[in-house]
């Protein structure tokens, strides 16, 4: 069942992005295109129509590629990080670790910035030993 559902939507998100990518390219061609009928014909005297088609029609494609592919992953690494970044930010306060260490141990020895947390007990053990 799991499996079934998870295709689905994996089809489904494909299907969306896909469609994204391509209206986004159409747009983008269309815009072109209207820049390129708006220029003066004294640009098209220095320069190969087909060069510029070229470049216009690549430079399309690659952003196609790059909302097909791409800009997926990096949105899926961005949403990665946040998350686990958040559940890290809620587990801390619950963590033994993070907890104050008390102002004095059990031994009568000051808490300090080297002192190490002992495992063992939710006391603070002085790094010295002592």
């Amino acid at each position: 069942m799991v499996w079934v559902l998870e295709s689905v939507f994996e089809y489904a998100y494909q299907v969306l992005w896909r469609n994204l990518a391509q209206t986004i390219q159409h747009e983008a061609r269309l815009d072109a295109y209207a820049h390129v009928q708006g220029l003066e014909m004294a640009y098209f005297e220095d320069r190969s129509t087909g060069g510029l088609l070229a470049v216009l029609n690549d430079d399309v494609n690659q952003l196609e590629r790059f909302l097909d592919r791409g800009a997926n992953d990096i949105l899926q690494v961005l949403t990665t990080v946040v998350l686990v970044g958040a559940a890290f930010f809620v587990r801390i306060p619950t963590s033994p670790r993070w907890r104050s260490c008390p102002s004095q141990s059990s031994y009568g020895a000051r808490c300090s910035s080297n002192a190490a947390w002992s495992r063992a007990t939710p006391t603070c053990a002085n790094a010295s030993g002592s």
